[in-house]
């Protein structure tokens, strides 16, 4: 029960499209009830208004709700799948018995003694089977716990684990499964948290910029970089009160157009890499699979990050649900990358 890799781009943007019309189609019902209501009789206008709710409680959000658990469900089944894979070990293999010459007499060394020659008793037999798998399993535990560790040492791997927290309270919210005057000013405290964790990363392209002499294009393309990491310390210094509202608001609409450009550059820089990947040949097979894998989850993390600044710009009636759910997509896909890196170098 596993999904192909080719599927999970259009999963994922199903999923953002389900959303998008579900919360269509409750807006416009609401308004034709507001329209209907006032044409008949005035006063039952509010009374009608009010009884229509955003009820998470119905036929068809239990629907999305049984389609969201299964896609979840799937997922897992396949992450684990991949683990199992990755950390199975090969059976051995039995050596083929030695062919005897009738002609040649050869001088046999002094037998050692083996474990055909000494059999185990029925309870250390029992032991021997109990303590292996028991092992193994705490072998596992090990590395992965070892992964964990150094995954949360990195910066970006805190980022991305409080990432994935503030858009999965996100889609709760939205959803309204959680009460929100408990839960709301959580997630704006992980967005406060992520800002300030960002913050100086300008100094990389900037560095870049100044002391390893690129190219024309490149030079737009760091230049373009670093006013989007510095807008972002900008806004933060803003939303900490620290800038007026004035230079906050332009700081934020520089980083918004800043990453949108950042994005197509990539997202284009993937591409013609995937495809020039896909054309090589004389290579070693599991290495060129590995690299294609990572640069297809690469894209589609790009598409969700793109969706979620689409929204930022155009502010479509859909944009907090749609959001949600991509900024839940793309810090997960960036998490999974970030532990298939550490988990190689871990290896």
């Amino acid at each position: 029960m596993r999904m192909e890799k080719q599927d999970i781009s259009w999963t994922i943007l199903i999923l953002c499209y389900s959303t998008a019309i579900e919360e269509e189609r409750r807006r416009v019902t609401t308004d034709l009830l507001l329209i209907t209501t006032t044409s008949e009789q005035k006063d039952q206008t509010i009374i009608i208004s009010s009884a229509e709710p955003i009820s998470f409680i119905n036929n068809n959000n239990y629907l999305l709700l049984s389609f969201i658990f299964i896609i979840c469900l799937s997922y897992l089944l396949s992450f684990m799948s991949i683990i199992s894979q990755h950390n199975s070990l090969p059976t051995p293999i039995p050596s083929p018995p030695r062919a005897h010459s009738p002609t040649i007499t050869t001088t046999t060394a002094p037998s050692i003694p083996t474990l055909k020659q000494n059999p185990l008793d029925s309870n250390e037999k029992k032991k021997f089977t109990l303590l292996s798998p028991r092992l193994s399993t705490t072998q596992k535990l090990n590395h992965y716990i070892r992964i964990f560790l150094k995954f949360l040492k990195e910066l970006d791997g805190r980022d991305k684990t409080i990432k994935f927290f503030q858009y999965l309270f996100k889609i709760l919210l939205y959803y309204k499964l959680v009460p929100s005057k408990t839960w709301s000013p959580m997630v704006s405290h992980f967005s406060m948290t992520r800002k300030l964790l960002r913050v100086g990363l300008f100094m990389g392209p900037m560095r870049e910029l100044g002391f390893s002499n690129p190219n024309l294009m490149k030079s737009c393309f760091l230049l373009n970089e670093v006013g989007n990491t510095l807008a972002d310390d900008i806004f933060c210094f803003y939303k900490m009160g620290l800038v007026n509202s004035s230079l906050g608001k332009k700081a934020e609409f520089i980083a918004i157009y800043c990453w949108f450009a950042g994005i197509l550059h990539d997202l284009h820089e993937n591409v013609q890499s995937l495809k020039e990947l896909r054309y090589q040949q004389n290579v070693d097979m599991v290495t060129l699979n590995e690299k294609i894998f990572t640069t297809q989850i690469s894209i589609v993390k790009l598409i969700m990050d793109g969706v979620f600044c689409g929204c930022d710009i155009w502010q479509p009636s859909f944009s907090s649900g749609v959001q949600a759910w991509s900024g839940f997509f793309s810090g997960s896909i960036s998490g999974y990358k970030l532990w298939r890196k550490i988990a190689a170098s871990t290896a």
